[in-house]
């Protein structure tokens, strides 16, 4: 073997087994020292960190090297057999094969692979290639299938134990996130629990109770999370062909839609282990989970539901029937109530669609024909059955303490969640700083250009997160929470006026959302029917509910109009009394209609119907008034929400004002930040406005009053609000429906310079709303400064 050149291939299977017992520097010592004693000269080293088990085996890269004549390779040295393989005979005479087809001879240092040849033709002086054999090629093979099946005794003894101890409840894989892992002294010696991470738990559960509280879809959720800085764990990549070498790293990524609906589903979080390991069966396990079983089941809404009964659990999941599966408009605006009320002859959820008529119009109905009956009403007139349905609805007074109670509950811990909230986003920015200032002194210790360049991006990319952060942790400081008094006038208030949440809502999914509240189960429309037609009420209605009954069998009539009472009409003795058609009405010049009298005015006519013409953020009615004359009016009129208009004055007597481009008059012009009113108190409203058109907010808002704007053509109040402390926080954030078509910005201008007409004009000021907006401020000014003088 002398003057012959070598390839030293050396292998181990885990990264542990590099750093303890065959490493690959005990491997190379004992290959160097037998390649030394035979005066051969080793080329090159390979050094492989990962299984020989499989299908592509590691040593092909060696091997391929050994092939390029131009490398002059003679010999090829292993440890032993098990270092080359241990798939077994096949992929040792596979792999062996190769070699001898390159003239390149495989070598092992214990001596089990003979180079002798043996030519069993040689008595005659003949050779072939059948002919010519390794004596020890069978106890080749037996050592490489030994090497198979001693592989196959290893891992079966491991991952038989890690079976078993995973079905007494212990965890025997790599920590989800939000958990880590870590031993404890057990009856079955020392196991695997999980126990929450220090870091990632709470994050993991605000994702849970998110979910579970239904406020916001699941990419809002995502959004959220993402900005309690939720990063998924940082992993090693390993090169391929050399396992001891890392190549880079993946992860720490942010969350994405997928991997969240992973998490929620994920059982482990509810200390619940479920896998290919237990068959795919629930088994309790030996640790608490993050998470009661009652977050987990809300928190997939019914569609995976974990259980105990009598010390065993059960985790059902909930299969949906091909038949009523809808694979895509789930959320489908047009027809918002098909999964809220149900068929009246099969109770399954409705379907909703358009048919085309030859004119080519639309006829929009809720349809159930796929089930062997035919149900079918047009949207108008399910939807108008649905608002007589909420006209006819009322709470009932007993169970109004029992709900402000659970209200209460929920709202304290809002509060809390809140608080818990503002700490992480505190201990996030911390952590982030610290990262910072790492990457800021690893600066000092290197010296490459590329490098450094990396490490500056790095530092950019943290500086940039931090802000983003301080300045939603800013915004949300700002958002004080409403006192728990007002947030029970609120819910008096709707309770009050429950067509304000389910008839006038403007988004048609929260409409119908909020209609499915009133029920304990989904609602038949034949049993919404028969409630309008005989006082029934559903069998589901909510017991927080009732429906409104009077002694003449109709529940609602239409407003302005109040039926008598039988017998009432001479016994009423109050003019303004309930069923009594007396009534007095005030008017400029004190009119009082009695009695008797011909009804020939618009305010005393009935509305005999009303029709939507235009459903958008703008809706436009049509009323038709019955006279008591026989003459029917046709009254059309803009249907608008409360709107909100809000001076903002900045602690240097300066104005902030919106330029906005309106359409409908084909210019720019300057306005006070303003905008619909939404389900939520005045001030709120008025802080909310102030900050998404300007990035202004206040600590104190003032009350200027509530006036009609343009009574002749719309219903709207204009409710006007004074700020006397603004002061930016962040950029605008204006909504993707309408506004981002407005070219709108932001403005400041002395107020001084607004106080009169011609003034306010030279900034654009034409509006009347906002002119009297500033009016009404100057006003509360002006007294304000009388009374601080006088006083």
């Amino acid at each position: 073997m002398l003057n012959q050149n070598a390839v030293a291939a050396i292998r181990v299977s885990t990264a542990k087994q590099g750093f303890n017992g065959d490493s690959p520097e005990a491997q190379k010592e004992q290959i160097e020292r037998f390649a030394a004693a035979r005066g051969i000269t080793i080329k090159e080293f390979f050094i492989f960190l990962e299984s020989a088990s499989k299908e592509l085996q590691p040593m092909q890269q060696a091997i391929n090297y050994c092939k390029d004549p131009k490398n002059d390779v003679q010999l090829f040295i292993v440890k032993s057999i098990d270092r080359f393989t241990r798939g077994g005979s096949f992929s040792y005479d596979s792999l062996k094969q190769q070699l001898e087809a390159c003239d390149v001879t495989l070598v092992d240092i214990y001596g089990v692979i003979s180079t002798q040849k043996v030519n069993t033709l040689e008595h005659l002086g003949v050779q072939y290639k059948w002919s010519v054999y390794s004596p020890t090629k069978k106890a080749e093979l037996l050592e490489a299938e030994r090497a198979n099946d001693e592989m196959r005794d290893i891992m079966s003894r491991m991952i038989g134990a890690e079976v078993r101890y995973t079905r007494m409840g212990y965890w025997m894989r790599k920590a989800p996130y939000g958990l880590e892992s870590y031993k404890i002294d057990t009856p079955h010696g020392k196991r695997c629990v999980l126990r929450p991470h220090r870091d990632e738990s709470d994050i993991m559960i605000n994702m849970f109770e998110l979910r579970a509280r239904g406020t916001l879809d699941d990419r809002q959720i995502v959004d959220e999370i993402n900005k309690l800085g939720y990063r998924s764990r940082s992993l090693t990549i390993r090169s391929s062909q050399d396992r001891t070498k890392i190549i880079g790293n993946r992860g720490n990524n942010k969350l994405t839609l997928k991997v969240f609906w992973h998490h929620i589903q994920n059982p482990i979080y509810a200390g619940i282990i479920c896998e290919k390991w237990t068959e795919n069966k629930p088994i309790k396990a030996q640790f608490p989970g993050l998470i009661s079983y009652e977050l987990f089941n809300a928190a997939n809404k019914g569609k995976l539901v974990i259980g105990e009964k009598d010390g065993v659990v059960f985790l059902h999941k909930r299969p949906t029937e091909e038949r009523y599966a809808v694979p895509k408009g789930t959320r489908n605006a047009e027809f918002s109530y098909r999964k809220i009320v149900m068929c009246s002859e099969c109770e399954k959820p409705l379907f909703g669609s358009s048919t085309r008529g030859k004119m080519g119009k639309l006829y929009p109905a809720y349809h159930c024909n796929k089930r062997g009956h035919y149900f079918r009403v047009p949207r108008k007139d399910f939807e108008t059955t649905i608002a007589e349905f909420v006209h006819r609805v009322k709470y009932d007074q007993a169970q109004i303490d029992q709900l402000l109670t659970a209200v209460e509950t929920v709202w304290k811990q809002r509060n809390q969640s809140a608080i818990d909230e503002e700490k992480r986003f505190e201990a996030r920015i911390i952590e982030l700083r610290a990262q910072a200032k790492a990457l800021v002194d690893k600066i000092k210790l290197v010296s490459s250009e590329i490098v450094i360049k990396s490490i500056e991006e790095d530092i950019m990319h943290t500086e940039e997160e931090i802000k983003k952060l301080m300045e939603e942790r800013d915004i949300r400081s700002a958002e004080k929470p409403l006192d728990f008094a007002i947030v029970k006038q609120y819910l008096k208030y709707f309770l009050l006026h429950l067509e304000d949440l389910l008839v006038k809502q403007i988004d048609p999914i929260q409409k119908a959302n909020f209609f499915g509240l009133l029920f304990n189960g989904a609602p038949t429309y034949g049993e919404i029917v028969s409630a309008n037609k005989n006082s029934v009420e559903p069998p589901k209605l909510n017991e927080l509910f009732k429906l409104k009954n009077d002694d003449s069998g109709n529940l609602v009539h239409p407003v302005g109009f109040e039926p008598t009472t039988p017998g009432s009409e001479d016994q009423c003795s109050n003019p303004l009394s309930y069923g009594c058609v007396t009534y007095a009405i005030i008017t400029k010049n004190t009119s009082v209609v009695t009695k008797g009298s011909t009804m020939t005015k618009m305010r005393d006519g009935k509305i005999i119907s009303k029709e939507l013409l235009v459903d958008s953020f703008k809706k436009v009615v049509q009323e038709k008034i019955q006279l008591d004359n026989g003459e029917v009016l046709d009254w059309i009129y803009l249907d608008k929400p409360s709107s909100i208009v809000v001076v903002a004055l900045t602690p240097d007597k300066e104005a902030v004002l919106v330029n906005v481009y309106r359409h409908n008059l084909r210019e720019d012009v300057s306005e006070l930040p303003a905008g619909d009113a939404a389900n939520e108190v005045m001030i709120e409203g008025a802080r909310r406005e102030l900050l998404e058109e300007t990035g202004f907010t206040s600590n104190e808002v003032i009350e200027l009053g509530s006036y009609y704007v343009l009574p002749s053509e719309t219903n709207r109040r204009v409710h006007y609000f004074l700020t006397l402390d603004a002061h930016k926080v962040q950029e605008p954030k204006l909504d993707d429906i309408i506004e981002k078509y407005w070219d709108m910005s932001v403005k400041i201008v002395p107020f001084s310079e607004l106080l009169t007409i011609e003034g306010a004009a030279q900034h654009g000021v034409t509006g009347t709303e906002s002119l009297f907006g500033i009016r009404l401020a100057n006003e509360y000014l002006g007294k304000r400064h009388e009374k601080n003088r006088s006083s």
